[in-house]
């Protein structure tokens, strides 16, 4: 018997219960949260343990890297400056007037100065006249003037009534550098000779440094100032035969002058001379400025004449085992002692031979032993 559309009846159909699949869901997740945290606290210890061992590695094992260098050999000597130089004298007899200042560089035919018959007005004394001459001066003037005294009288009646202040000027010779200042090594140099003599013989020729200024009385012929050729200076001086013979060798060397201490400036070999004693006398050609040099005619100087290449560590990092003096080096992990040879000490660092650059030298040496594992 077939069934009508309309007499179908609906069934329902049970399904399985959800509560016994939530508590099972429950239990699966709970190894995976406890791995989570166990990784978790797992880098939280090894932060720990970067802290700790980072804490212990400064106040204890911390390493300091080997760095390759050098040490500049050197030998501190004194000498002469000289230059090549020339002095300007005056043209007349009178009072010199300058025109430019120390340490000013000029070109050839430059009016350096003016030497006057009489004081400027700005040089003139309270007991002067404004013509220059002292009262009692220009009364015997008039006085030989009106006896018609000729022998002592100008011949002019109007230069002696009436004098006028006549002006002459000094002329550059050549460029360069002005200097007003004398010593009287002024005619040494590669013109004519150099110098040479120690630190206590210069000192027992009493050099006398003459400053010059506006408002001296000059006589003629008179040096009134130099000029020097600022670009080329010469340095003089006598050496012990060692190492002084190694440093003759050599056709240029650096030296540090004791009036520009961090400038140092390259010399150029230019006459060396041997001694019946075997002191080496020398002198150098210098084409770079160096401080006030011009203003210096005896100085010290450091000779840097050589270098020796090693390796730098610091000087606390040093340590002797059985009369070897080594540092603690980190191998593969592993503290190891490593001997070295000393070969110059600089600031706080020595300078060794038997490293790398690069090399893990413990720093506090006192707070490890060879075969401890060095943990990073």
């Amino acid at each position: 018997m077939r069934r009508r559309p309309g007499d179908e009846q609906l069934r329902v159909i049970k399904g399985g219960e959800r509560g016994p699949r939530k508590k099972w869901e429950k239990v699966s997740r709970a190894p995976a949260n406890i791995l989570i945290l166990a990784i978790a606290l797992f880098l939280l210890a090894q932060v720990l343990l970067g802290w700790l061992w980072g804490s212990f590695s400064r106040t204890a094992g911390r390493v300091v890297p080997a760095t390759a260098g050098s040490v500049d050999i050197t030998l501190i000597t004194g000498g002469m400056l000289t230059f090549e130089e020339e002095l300007v004298f005056a043209p007349q007899p009178g009072f010199v007037h300058y025109r430019v200042n120390d340490g000013e560089r000029v070109p050839a035919g430059k009016e350096l100065a003016v030497i006057t018959t009489f004081p400027l007005e700005e040089s003139i004394t309270d007991n002067a006249e404004p013509g220059g001459q002292d009262m009692g001066e220009y009364l015997q003037r008039f006085r030989n003037w009106f006896l018609d005294d000729r022998g002592a009288a100008d011949s002019s009646s109007g230069e002696i009534l009436f004098p006028q202040n006549h002006q002459y000027a000094v002329i550059s010779p050549r460029a360069g550098m002005v200097i007003l200042q004398l010593d009287g090594w002024e005619t040494f140099g590669p013109k004519s000779s150099y110098v040479y003599m120690g630190d206590e013989e210069f000192n027992q020729t009493n050099p006398d440094l003459q400053a010059l200024s506006s408002g001296e009385q000059v006589n003629r012929f008179t040096p009134v100032l130099r000029i020097i050729n600022n670009y080329q200076w010469y340095y003089s001086t006598v050496m012990p035969p060692d190492p002084g013979k190694l440093i003759a060798e050599e056709t240029q060397v650096q030296l540090l002058f004791s009036f520009a201490p961090e400038q140092p400036v390259k010399a150029q070999k230019v006459e060396v001379n041997e001694r019946e004693q075997g002191e080496i006398e020398i002198t150098w050609r210098i084409n770079q400025a160096a401080g006030d040099f011009y203003k210096h005619r005896w100085s010290t100087a450091e000779i840097i004449y050589d270098s020796i290449e090693g390796v730098f560590i610091p000087t606390e990092t040093m340590l002797e085992q059985d009369g070897t003096k080594g540092v603690f080096n980190v191998e593969r992990g592993i503290v190891t002692f490593r001997e070295v040879t000393l070969l110059a000490e600089k600031d706080d660092f020595l300078l060794v031979e038997g490293l790398n650059p690069y090399d893990q030298i413990i720093a506090r040496p006192g707070r490890v032993k060879e075969g401890q594992r060095f943990l990073w």
